[in-house]
């Protein structure tokens, strides 16, 4: 019987989270709700329509043919400045939806209130503790699956939180289709 790729990735988390609190180990993982994720409500599964209603029209547009993933669906790359997202085509309705989204600049706040600059205290504090944590120089990068519905097998994705000394400076809310 196949597998959602959260079922997959779920299996594959360490049995004792890196970053914790005490009641956490035992409920792996802290699930974020796709809905604190949003921009201007705007996520992934959104249309390429929807989002340019809301944000508006992207600085440049580059077309990543199929090469991008590997679902062999069309996909474009939308550039704003702090934001970048990629759309794929939907294979049954021909609509691009969104898979990918890389926030970089305070303009594009969450609709959880979570935005670039804040402490991360103040993000665990909205969305609970990691379960998965890593650093690379001083780079420290803490990592969430996300619930549609508070449904673990309701894939919402993954999200990534960067930070620099204490501060946010990315954010990415992605799936991870392969």
């Amino acid at each position: 019987e196949p597998q959602s790729v959260l079922e997959n990735e779920i299996r594959s988390i360490p049995s004792k989270p890196i970053v914790q609190t005490e009641t956490q180990a035992e409920k792996t993982p802290n699930l974020i709700n796709f809905d604190d994720l949003k921009i201007k409500g705007i996520g992934l599964d959104s249309s390429n329509k929807d989002l340019i209603k809301k944000i508006g029209k992207p600085q440049k547009t580059r077309n990543d043919g199929d090469s991008w993933n590997c679902l062999d669906s069309d996909t474009k790359t939308l550039f704003y400045r702090g934001l970048t997202v990629v759309v794929t085509e939907d294979e049954e309705s021909k609509k691009y939806k969104i898979n990918d989204i890389d926030i970089s600049s305070s303009k594009f706040q969450l609709d959880s209130g979570i935005k670039i600059g804040d402490d991360i205290n103040y993000v665990f504090s909205k969305v609970g503790k990691p379960y998965h944590q890593t650093k690379d120089k001083d780079l420290d990068e803490y990592h969430f699956m996300v619930s549609n519905n508070n449904d673990v097998s309701n894939d919402g994705g993954n999200v990534t939180f960067s930070v620099r000394q204490n501060k946010l400076v990315k954010i990415r809310w992605y799936y991870n289709f392969c």
